[in-house]
């Protein structure tokens, strides 16, 4: 299948990837037309939700608890456990930050497992079966509410739609350093996509205007 799938593919005229990463892994895989990267376009349509995304920037600079936000699949190449962890290690030295993932559920199994790991540390959890999923629109208003959202990809995704649409709601983002995501977000931003601590620095970078020092678990080896 995968040789048809190329053969097809040479016989364009040219192609389109959604970043670099897709461009090259085309590349690699032996596409030799022209490739064109055009990002996916985001466009936040309802203008109450970006006034709202705005008004939440300011009234989160007058002092309420951080808010940290995690969405997607709950499936192991989505990384909820990565955020849980990094969460935990957060609220260790935040009194008050709140953390809150929304996930749908692909296995019922694992989402259990998912749930007992998330209460322990302290963050809600909202899971929906596919069928009962929070509307998109709703998700992004969610998302509005964020201090950071947090996107803990476990594999190479080219792009996650979610980042594009925070950056447009005005939302800081810290995700893993795979895929594409290098060509959304500076590396500043950037943690590795299996290290719990890193993805808290990162975080903790980003709330630093509602803390007043470092936090103890932040060292330059950590960092690194």
């Amino acid at each position: 299948r995968r040789f048809r799938i190329l053969r097809w593919l040479n016989r364009l005229d040219a192609a389109i990837a959604l970043s670099p990463h897709s461009r090259d892994l085309l590349r690699g895989h032996g596409v030799t037309v022209p490739i064109h990267v055009i990002p996916a376009p985001v466009e936040v349509t309802d203008e109450a939700l970006f006034t709202q995304s705005l008004r939440m920037r300011d009234i989160n600079e007058l002092g309420p608890p951080p808010r940290i936000v995690w969405a997607g699949w709950l499936a192991p190449n989505k990384g909820v456990e990565v955020f849980i962890q990094a969460c935990a290690e957060v609220r260790a030295v935040m009194s008050g930050v709140q953390c809150v993932a929304f996930g749908v559920v692909s296995d019922p199994l694992y989402a259990h497992r998912v749930a007992l790991r998330a209460y322990l540390a302290g963050v809600h959890l909202v899971a929906d079966m596919p069928a009962d999923a929070m509307p998109h629109e709703a998700l992004l208003r969610e998302v509005a509410r964020a201090d950071v959202l947090v996107v803990t990809e476990q594999w190479p995704n080219p792009g996650a739609l979610i980042v594009n649409e925070a950056i447009a709601l005005g939302v800081p983002v810290v995700a893993s350093d795979v895929g594409g995501m290098r060509s959304l977000l500076p590396v500043q931003r950037l943690a590795p996509h299996n290290s719990p601590l890193a993805f808290a620095l990162r975080i903790w970078a980003s709330l630093q205007g509602k803390l007043s020092a470092a936090p103890p678990l932040m060292t330059n080896a950590a960092i690194a």
